[in-house]
């Protein structure tokens, strides 16, 4: 009986529950943020180097115009606005290898 008295002694002192109130936050206020705008993601930004390769192989493959050759766009630190239909354009003429005519 001894063993339990000192159990329940140690047990009880032992154990203590502190309770204390709930802390306020505080409200945050943003102050306006300046946002920088992204160009859209139809165009993609070139360079001159860019464009005259894509003219070379366009005249290699027969020249070969689209629709999205007139949206080309010039940006005023001397670079170039080009549509997807173009990136894709470029990419379908780098990958198509050139007509030889069979002798």
């Amino acid at each position: 009986m001894k063993w339990l008295i000192a159990f329940l002694l140690i047990f009880f002192t032992g154990c203590s529950v502190i309770i204390t109130p709930l802390t306020k936050h505080r409200p945050v206020h943003y102050r306006n943020v300046k946002r920088h705008h992204k160009v859209s993601t139809d165009y993609s930004l070139v360079d001159s180097e860019w464009l005259a390769q894509y003219r070379k192989l366009k005249n290699e493959h027969g020249n070969y115009n689209i629709s999205s050759d007139e949206e080309i766009r010039t940006t005023p630190n001397g670079k170039f606005l080009v549509p997807k239909a173009v990136r894709r354009h470029f990419d379908d003429l780098i990958h198509t290898p050139l007509a030889t005519p069979t002798p």
